[in-house]
């Protein structure tokens, strides 16, 4: 159990919004939404941090630099807390590497709170922050509040691209569709970011060793997630070699339905 040592609030930042998150299991969530942490948190960052590193080493196991590297380049810091007690659950960060893009660089959920739809529901507030981010950037030029809206991210988890692909158009593709040039590009962009000391394979999407600094953090073969739909695993296992524990790791890219944009808004 993680639970802050403070009397007088729970909060790291008290500017920050924090939204109650009501589970489909009853549960109520506290989540904290703390916008550019570095600079808000520069007093609280070794706490804030260590609770990070405390929450992933629950979940996968140490991880180093990367929390640092989480923490310091997010634009929006997620904290989510049981509001009974207020134990901490999880966290999620997002980066916006352009006007219409950005990064879910990291999405952490206890195992007992998982499949309630809390990632989903933090990495939804990260998303409908990015809209008011183009908004304020756009000022006078309102057209551009219209362009196509991406998201990306890095994961070796069949889970969570079965997740994502099951209602959004995601590349790489099971199908081994051809993404547009704009896409390739914005893949690219996510890999010079996320790793730039690797190699990124471009036709398959694939980060070689991403995670080879971090063996730790490499699933052991009997805790590999397993999609519901075997297509799945067995293209994850085929490009990123998951029970040979290589460490690659795919980027994940999908565009938003202007009918998610529009409910986001709200």
């Amino acid at each position: 159990m993680i639970l802050r040592n403070n009397k007088t609030s729970n909060l790291y930042c008290k500017d920050s919004k924090v939204v109650k998150f009501k589970a489909k299991t009853g549960e109520v969530f506290d989540i904290e939404i703390i916008e550019k942490p570095k600079e808000k948190l520069k007093k609280e960052n070794y706490g804030v941090i260590n609770d990070m590193r405390n929450i992933t080493k629950t979940i996968l196991g140490k991880a180093g630099g990367l929390i640092d590297k989480w923490f310091y380049s997010a634009d929006f810091l997620l904290m989510a807390r049981r509001s009974k007690n207020q134990e901490s659950m999880g966290f999620s960060t997002g980066r916006y590497l352009d006007n219409n893009l950005v990064l879910l660089h990291s999405s952490m959920i206890m195992p007992q709170v998982r499949h309630i739809g809390l990632a989903f529901y933090m990495n939804s507030i990260i998303l409908k922050n990015i809209l008011k981010h183009r908004l304020k950037r756009a000022r006078w030029k309102f057209w551009r509040y219209f362009l196509p809206v991406y998201f990306g991210l890095r994961t070796p988890n069949p889970v969570v691209y079965e997740i994502l692909s099951k209602n959004l158009r995601v590349f790489p593709s099971l199908t081994s569709e051809d993404p547009p040039n704009v896409i390739k590009n914005l893949a690219v962009k996510i890999a010079k970011t996320v790793s730039p000391e690797c190699e990124f394979d471009i036709q398959k999407f694939v980060i070689k060793k991403a995670f080879s600094f971090f063996p730790e953090l490499l699933y052991e073969v009997e805790e590999i997630p397993e999609a519901k739909d075997k297509r799945i695993n067995d293209f994850f296992e085929q490009c990123l070699r998951l029970t040979k524990r290589e460490g690659n790791a795919f980027v994940v890219i999908g565009k938003l339905p202007f009918s998610l944009i529009f409910a986001l808004r709200g």
